[in-house]
């Protein structure tokens, strides 16, 4: 296996660093880390009031500026409250933005762990160009984040920088830049973040995660965010019991990751609440691409795997397969440089299209196509042609095994010559190019070639 090589720490850039669809809303007040003033004279930035002040009092509509520095909080001590946690929720169509000047922006604590901000039993709240140091505000030991929404709803983070540092003693068995958890917590938007360095002693659980989703549903969308250097990119898990609703991960870009994203114990109960994972690219992956892990009592069913780009990974695909009926898809990737293409805990008889419905893919150099049983050790390895045979890649235009020549692969570039074998070889099942859902559609996160696929 490939051993991943520790990503050099960024420089502390400021908010804006890299975000470059995110607008910064004109401030109704100031806050900077010697600020004394009261609520109702923070209209000024030459009058600006505290961190904590602003916490206590801010309302509809407002946006709160934070002036560049570093503010010295208290930690919480707990998993789910984070240090600053603001007293009241916004409202719809009337959110409580908090935001930094897009200088340097971030914290240290003078006791206590756990996460620096987010929203607790709040509503409608927005963090903006904030940045995070695990170095500077460890985590609650064994079960941390650096930022939570927890039993939150309708909350935005965007354009904010988490720095997990990597080290064990940050990290247990859960440990994350961005953690959405509670039952009712749902209708949240995660765009334009570097998060990197989340991991645990042993650099393969997908707890430790650029982003962490536990026991909620609703309608979220994940996109355009960085993340580099985890044990897994994202984990959306353990949600079969609360509200469903339609899960959107999409444009973003995960690297020097052990796993990509999985997906586990999720109860979708039709595609309209699918969890849709569309347009990213995945890069030097050391062990699993996507992964979904079918768990007794909580089946996984309607996760859709569409028109993504994986480069140089240890294993492509990886599905653990307990129900009968789990409906996913894996349509319209490209796959080059992986080890093996698909592994299942299944044999390859058993991986029905009623389990997963693959379709249209485009593979190049693999060493291995396809093992079963999770047993790379003793598995007959499987080729393409077997896949092909036990009904997969084969509805037209057929999946291939073909160097789908990248514009420069050697230059990180991964949209597709005007030759490539790629081009129009998918259908568009997702509607991504608005022309219907049997149109077809080039494979791989590069639909038009323009799309900015992580932060940009």
């Amino acid at each position: 296996m490939r051993r991943r090589s520790r990503l050099a720490k960024i420089p502390a850039t400021g908010g804006g660093g890299g975000g470059g669809s995110v607008v910064y809303d004109t401030p109704t007040h100031y806050v900077s880390n010697s600020g004394t003033a009261t609520w109702a004279n923070a209209t000024n930035p030459a009058t600006p009031c505290s961190a904590a002040t602003a916490m206590a009092n801010a309302d509809d509509d407002n946006v709160v500026q934070f002036a560049t520095g570093r503010y010295t909080l208290v930690g919480t001590d707990s998993r789910s409250s984070p240090a600053l946690n603001p007293a009241y929720s916004g409202s719809a169509g009337h959110p409580i933005t908090f935001q930094t000047d897009q200088g340097v922006v971030d914290f240290q604590f003078s006791s206590g762990m756990g996460p620096v901000f987010g929203a607790n039993q709040r509503s409608y709240i927005t963090w903006r160009g904030f940045m995070v140091d695990e170095d500077l505000c460890p985590g609650a030991t064994g079960d941390e984040s650096a930022c939570v929404l927890w039993t939150a709803d309708h909350c935005v983070i965007e354009d904010c920088t988490f720095d997990g540092n990597g080290d064990p003693i940050y990290g247990d068995s859960l440990h994350s830049a961005i953690r959405i958890d509670g039952a009712t917590g749902h209708d949240h938007t995660i765009r334009y973040n570097y998060m990197y360095s989340f991991r645990d002693a042993t650099d393969s659980a997908a707890n430790c995660a650029g982003i962490l989703v536990l026991d909620c549903g609703g309608t979220n969308i994940i996109e355009h965010n960085e993340i580099g250097d985890c044990n897994c990119g994202w984990f959306i898990k353990r949600s079969w019991e609360y509200v469903q609703g339609k899960w959107h991960f999409r444009y973003n870009y995960v690297h020097d990751c052990y796993t990509g994203t999985r997906q586990d114990q999720l109860g979708n109960d039709s595609v309209d609440e699918s969890v849709d994972i569309y347009q990213n690219l995945f890069k030097n992956i050391t062990g699993h691409g996507v992964s979904t892990r079918q768990q007794p009592g909580g089946p996984s069913k309607f996760i859709r795997w569409v028109n993504n780009t994986f480069v140089n990974c240890d294993v492509a695909g990886l599905v653990f397969v307990l129900n009968a009926d789990a409906s996913h898809v894996f349509w319209n990737n490209i796959l080059v440089d992986c080890d093996t293409n698909v592994a299942t805990g299944d044999t390859l008889a058993e991986l029905t299209q009623a389990l997963v419905d693959a379709e249209h893919n485009c593979y190049h150099g693999h060493v291995h196509f396809l093992f079963e049983n999770l047993d790379i050790s003793n598995s007959p390895y499987r080729s393409f042609s077997d896949w092909q045979t036990a009904g997969q890649d084969t509805a037209s235009p057929e999946g291939q095994e073909a160097d789908p020549l990248f514009t420069n692969e050697a230059g990180g570039v991964y949209t597709l010559q005007a030759e490539s074998p790629a081009r129009q070889a998918g259908i568009d099942m997702l509607n991504l190019q608005g022309g219907g859902t049997s149109e077809p559609i080039d494979c791989g996160c590069y639909v038009t070639g323009t799309e900015t696929i992580g932060r940009g």
